[in-house]
């Protein structure tokens, strides 16, 4: 019975251990547990903080976006707003300029001799007149008198407003020269329109001297038509007669300045014939690019297409003469003012 109740106290010993173990445990347990829900707090609180300091930057990033487009759009409206009042204004500004351009043209056209009056005074005649711009630095003029017939193809320098300006100058000062002092002989106009264009111009003042000139063919045929006499500035002079092109080779000089040194100009003689035909003409025909390499034209390619033309009626002549420039010049910009006179006799 002893050994009974000291096997039961020994029993109920350990079961107090284990009760003791297993509380203690279960202690251990809870507080392990409640640890683990702390640190998965914290960290939850953290990331939630994160988050949410993430989303007010990406709220407050937003929100300077927007403001910032608003702006730009604001700006940008008012840039648009300042393009179009320039615009306006710039397109104004070429209206009024081309309105005075265009007048100009007009001014120049009734300088420039008509179709009917160049016929009347030198007979079949036709002009292959092509500007680059509005206005021209090419001229065409002519004058009769009860002896002589005279008449000038004219390439000044530049082209568009200016070149119209020196072209106007030099219908003018021909005018004065031939019709009002009655100058005959070709190189002597030319000498005295040098002289009134250096004058004219202060080109003899080398402050601010400028080198604007006149390339000028000037001719003079006898009303009989027997005799031709001309006198140029860089431009030569063509005769087609019987197949064979006869050069008249111009003095290496323009009409105006020359460095300071007056050179006077030659003048030749020539018997004429029945059939003959006189070209004159500027630089802007042969110097236009075009044709498949993007080349000039180029002086031998119009005296081919002279050679080829040069018994035919004005008219017809003509037509070719344009009809071929503009082939050559295809989709290639117009360099020059254009201008070539033929003469049939």
């Amino acid at each position: 019975l002893e050994n009974s109740y000291k096997q039961k106290e020994l029993e109920l010993a350990q079961n107090k251990n284990f009760l003791f173990l297993q509380k203690q445990l279960l202690n251990e347990v809870r507080v392990n547990i409640i640890r683990k829900n702390q640190r998965i707090l914290k960290w939850g609180i953290s990331i939630l903080g994160v988050l949410l300091a993430l989303f007010i930057f990406l709220l407050f990033f937003g929100y300077r976006q927007r403001r910032k487009i608003q702006m730009q759009n604001v700006n940008l409206s008012r840039k648009n707003d300042e393009i179009e009042r320039q615009k306006n204004i710039i397109q104004e500004k070429n209206k009024e300029i081309i309105d005075s351009i265009n007048y100009a043209l007009k001014i120049q056209t009734a300088l420039l001799p008509t179709e009917t009056e160049l016929k009347t005074k030198l007979g079949d005649v036709f002009v292959f007149y092509q500007p680059k711009d509005i206005v021209s630095g090419d001229f065409y003029w002519c004058f009769e008198n009860e002896r002589y017939k005279f008449y000038a193809t004219a390439d000044c320098t530049g082209h568009g407003v200016p070149g119209g300006f020196m072209s106007m100058m030099g219908i003018s000062l021909l005018n004065e020269i031939v019709k009002e002092k009655k100058l005959e002989e070709p190189c002597d106009i030319l000498d005295l329109l040098s002289a009134k264009i250096v004058s004219e111009l202060k080109q003899t003042d080398a402050s601010h001297v400028n080198k604007d000139g006149i390339d000028i063919t000037l001719c003079r045929i006898s009303q009989d038509k027997k005799q031709l006499c001309v006198a140029s500035a860089f431009n030569n002079l063509w005769l087609l007669r019987n197949n064979q092109i006869i050069e008249i080779k111009a003095d290496r000089h323009s009409v105006g300045y020359n460095y300071g040194a007056f050179r006077q100009f030659t003048q030749h003689t020539l018997s004429l014939q029945k059939k003959d035909r006189i070209y004159t003409f500027s630089d802007g025909y042969p110097d236009q690019f075009g044709g498949d390499k993007k080349k000039k034209f180029k002086n031998r390619n119009l005296q081919n297409l002279l050679l080829a033309i040069y018994n035919l009626p004005a008219i017809e002549q003509k037509r070719l003469v344009k009809l071929t420039f503009d082939n050559w010049k295809g989709t290639e910009e117009q360099v020059d003012d254009v201008l070539l006179m033929g003469l049939l006799l």
